[in-house]
């Protein structure tokens, strides 16, 4: 991301490198090749590099290979790291890197309230402030005009003989001569303020009557007239185009009626009719200010200086002194019941919810950022509720976190009983012991990756019970003793222990030239070979007979 402000450019890159395992393929070399090109390329672009992310490379073991030769690269480029403190368990992967001549990186915080694998790194950006664009703007002073001398000019000097055969000519020239000299024209270089997409035409307009307006009301209420703006910009709207506000229209016709002559001239007794007609009394404002709500599309700015409008219309039309028991009505607040259950039985089943008015609330909010700028650092990090930057999504996913992690470890204590007599607890972190529900999936689960790599040899498994069966043909036994040593070794690397004392090996040839097998090896012990054995109750016998199973099921 490239930002240009006043003229400079500062480019930020986010770099993750993953760590380098057989799967990705990646190297450190490719790496420090492809982090030289991207310097390269940057540095003929932008005058400002900021290069955030998860490096992957222990900045606090200077002597690390990989980080020497980081630190190298970024040295040969006139860089430095800025992130000092550790960001993952007690390392610092996490870097924040730009030029060393430039102080670009200022405020450098870690926060990890989340608990998460890395501290989120939280900083801040020295950016100039954009230069305001300016604009050429030509205006003429039109009010200083004398309309009667600038009228009996234009008339003198258009009755004069014309330089010019063309009369239209003659008149656009002597009229432009002649506004040049009352009014001149005035270059002015303004800063250009580009309207906000919502001040249509409409709105402009409207704001220069109530302008006006304002205007002339502050001059006449000193001489007690009725200005001319509050005519223009509210009776003969209202009496020409009664489409703009049928129902003002309806209730301001009798109202102006009904006041005589004086009345109707006095500024103060008109003004007054119409404040009361229209509902503009110091109690409506109040009732405004204490029920206003912000509107669909209404910024805050705007909102609050609607508020202030009532406010200081409510105090100046109130005509008194004001005490603090005058204003109790704004901060008091209304309690609502609630049902908490479509069916109440009782008073406990109501939930009381506080109804503030907008003043209220407006001072709760003043409170409550000096309240959470005092006490920020004492507050519990576990809650998530009430607090900036904190989610339900935040909570739920610590809390699957907090017990998947205490599944984890090794936490499951257990003890040896004969008789009366209990041997001391031993917390084990393998092995399911019998008795538990979730002993079977589990072992299952254990066991489920230890299968035979070979289609001509068989791993059969019943819970701990493992037969393996291998063909041999051709006197070709690589195949069956390579899965056997495979299934030792498994054992071995997940803590199972081989009875070679139980296991044998039975060998079914029905060859009338049988060549003789050796015998199996087990961590060097030498694997009984027999003639029959019991495979999950039954017994099996080299021949494949039924009769000795038979027998010892009569028996």
């Amino acid at each position: 991301m490239v930002i240009t402000c006043s003229g400079t450019s500062t480019c930020v890159i986010c770099i993750y490198r993953p760590p380098p395992n057989a799967k990705n393929k990646f190297t450190f070399p490719m790496f420090l090749t492809e982090a030289e090109e991207m310097l390269q390329h940057h540095y003929t672009h932008t005058s400002n590099i900021v290069l955030i992310g998860d490096f992957n490379i222990q900045f606090d073991q200077p002597q690390n290979t990989d980080t020497r030769q980081t630190m190298d690269l970024l040295d040969c480029h006139d860089l430095k790291q800025h992130v000092d403190t550790p960001t993952r368990k007690t390392h610092i992967i996490d870097w924040i890197v730009t030029h060393e001549s430039t102080d670009l990186v200022y405020d450098i915080l870690l926060n990890d309230y989340l608990r998460s694998d890395h501290s989120a790194v939280l900083f801040s950006l020295k950016m100039a402030k954009p230069s305001k664009q300016k604009k050429r703007v030509v205006r003429r002073n039109l009010k200083e005009v004398n309309t009667d001398t600038f009228r009996a000019e234009a008339a003198r000097r258009l009755l004069d003989p014309p330089v010019s055969s063309d009369p239209v000519r003659h008149y656009d020239s002597t009229l432009s001569t002649l506004l040049d000299e009352h009014a001149p024209a005035k270059t002015k270089l303004i800063v250009d303020r580009p309207s906000a997409p919502w001040i249509t035409a409409e709105v402009k307009y409207a704001n220069q009557l109530r302008r006006r307006a304002e205007t002339e009301e502050v001059a006449n209420l000193k001489a007690g007239t009725v200005p001319n703006s509050f005519k223009t910009a509210i009776v003969k709207p209202l009496l020409k185009k009664p489409s703009l506000d049928p129902n003002t229209l309806s209730n301001y016709r009798p109202l102006y009626n009904a006041l005589d002559d004086d009345e109707a001239r006095d500024y103060q007794a008109l003004k007054k009719a119409l404040l009361q007609r229209f509902n503009l009394t110091a109690e409506a404002y109040r009732r405004r200010l204490r029920n206003s709500k912000r509107l669909s599309g209404e910024l805050s700015h705007q909102f609050v200086a609607r508020l202030n409008l009532y406010l200081r219309r409510w105090v100046e039309m109130a005509e008194k002194n004001w005490t603090v028991d005058d204003l109790a009505d704004l901060i008091t607040s209304t309690i609502i019941p609630i049902p908490q259950k479509s069916h109440v039985t009782r008073l406990n089943d109501y939930r009381p919810v506080a109804l503030t008015s907008v003043v209220m609330k407006v001072l709760e909010r003043l409170v409550l950022k000096y309240l959470r700028a005092a006490t920020n650092h004492v507050m519990d990090p576990l809650q998530f509720a009430y607090r900036a930057n904190r989610s339900v999504d935040d909570a739920v996913a610590l809390g699957l976190h907090y017990i998947l992690q205490h599944l984890e470890q090794p936490r499951t204590p257990q003890r040896v009983r004969i008789n009366d007599i209990f041997s001391e607890s031993l917390t084990l972190n393998t092995k399911t012991p019998q008795g538990c529900v979730l002993s079977p999936l589990l072992f299952t689960l254990f066991t489920n990756d230890c299968v035979s790599t070979n289609p001509s040899v068989m791993v059969l498994k019943f819970s701990d019970d493992t037969t393996v069966e291998g063909l041999i043909k051709d006197s070709d036994e690589l195949a069956y003793r390579s899965e056997v040593d495979r299934l030792v070794a498994w054992c071995s690397d997940n803590n199972l222990e081989l009875n070679v004392s139980k296991t044998k090996e039975l060998i079914v040839d029905f060859r009338r030239k049988k060549i003789p097998i050796t015998s199996l090896t087990i961590n060097g012990e030498v694997v009984e070979q027999v003639e029959s054995f019991k495979f999950l109750g039954t017994t099996i016998t080299s021949s494949l007979s039924w009769e000795t199973n038979t027998v010892g099921i009569v028996n």
